[in-house]
């Protein structure tokens, strides 16, 4: 299969995976008439025609157009860092939730609700093995904070008091953009494996409703915080295709180096 690829002009697999992951979603919204949205769909002509080679679409163009992007040749860059710069270029909320967290002071009995919105949802990587649903779980799971270095100060009370805290995702995006965060505060990467399915299944609070998303984009990175190579994995016609900078190839994909996935609804 010949599609758009994207060469490396050294440490810009970074950029590369995001693109691929970006430009193959259905629910890219490209209604906007600016330069990179333009940019975004003279890429976009390619992925629809039957075409004898792979298009070799100009980097310099995005890096021109976007003008905030991180993208510094031969330095070591993050591929999330790259998305949510990129989500502030598109219109519109396909990439844009909600959550809304309760939290309720032990002392006095009063809950607060904080709504704010989010473009993806980071998911701290244990080490032992886990999976997605797992970890979406522990994440919505309610804390109890009793520590006197954590308090929370509780308006009712007008002092700091320990509480409980709860997240919600209370309005959920078409697109659910999901980081593996394998690093911890030193620096050290973890490296256990994380599974997950083509489908996932998530409660949106407000309505009650299960939203099922399928699973359309996968990045990877091996390497650490200072060194390292991105790849991606893309669904197309329900056919995985491993793409590694200018080389694809027809692959399922697999656990070890996932580092950010993209669900659709």
């Amino acid at each position: 299969m010949k599609l758009p690829v994207f060469p490396n002009l050294g440490n810009t697999c970074y950029l590369s995976a995001v693109l691929q992951c970006f430009i193959y979603n259905n629910e890219l919204p490209l209604t906007n008439d600016t330069p990179f949205i333009s940019e975004i769909k003279q890429i976009r002509t390619f992925v629809d025609q039957t075409i004898n080679e792979n298009y070799i679409a100009n980097l310099y163009n995005l890096k021109e157009l976007t003008g905030c992007l991180p993208f510094k040749r031969f330095e070591q860059q993050d591929a999330h860092e790259c998305i949510l710069q990129f989500l502030e270029h598109f219109p519109g909320g396909n990439y844009h939730g909600e959550t809304k967290t309760s939290i309720c002071c032990l002392n006095c009995n009063k809950t607060k609700m904080v709504y704010e919105d989010f473009n993806s949802i980071n998911l701290n990587v244990p080490l032992e093995s886990s999976n997605v649903i797992d970890l979406l779980v522990k994440y919505l799971k309610k804390e109890t904070h009793t520590c006197p270095d954590n308090l929370y100060f509780c308006e009712h009370c007008k002092s700091k008091q320990q509480y409980t805290k709860k997240t919600s995702l209370n309005r959920l995006p078409k697109v659910l953009i999901i980081v593996l965060k394998r690093y911890t505060f030193t620096g050290t990467k973890i490296l256990s494996e994380v599974s997950y399915g083509n489908t996932l299944h998530v409660k949106e609070s407000s309505s009650g409703e299960i939203r099922k998303y399928t699973l359309t984009g996968i990045i990877n990175h091996v390497g650490n915080l200072y060194s390292g190579h991105y790849t991606n994995y893309i669904n197309i016609n329900n056919m995985w295709l491993y793409i590694d900078d200018e080389k694809v190839t027809p692959k399922e994909y697999d656990y070890k180096d996932s580092y950010i996935l993209f669900y659709s609804s």
